[in-house]
């Protein structure tokens, strides 16, 4: 990422951006929009499910004003819970797509 691109971005772009690397770096696969293009519907579902949960809970962490801590630790947890699975689902497929070649 360039500084450029930094200063440009705000509030969830740079979320936005941190989950990318994460889910990249998670399941140790570059997940480019030259590779999601050709994807199957189920694991563009699973790669959105992932990163949304996750930038979700950024999004939660940041301001939890109107539902106090305890309802923002709750959701937290349930967001983490999917998102976690959804990254070990990829994590599965990523493998099986470089064994087949596909």
């Amino acid at each position: 990422m360039n500084a450029t691109y930094v200063a440009a971005a705000t509030g969830t772009d740079l979320y936005v951006l941190d989950v990318e690397a994460y889910v990249n770096t998670y399941t140790n696969y570059i997940w480019t929009a030259a590779v999601v293009a050709v994807l199957d519907v189920g694991l563009k579902g699973l790669l959105t499910e992932a990163s949304a949960c996750i930038c979700a809970s950024y999004v939660i962490n940041a301001d939890m004003g109107g539902i106090g801590r305890e309802e923002a630790q709750t959701r937290m947890d349930f967001l983490d819970r999917r998102a976690m699975k959804a990254l070990e689902l990829l994590n599965e497929k990523k493998n099986t797509l470089f064994i087949g070649g596909a």
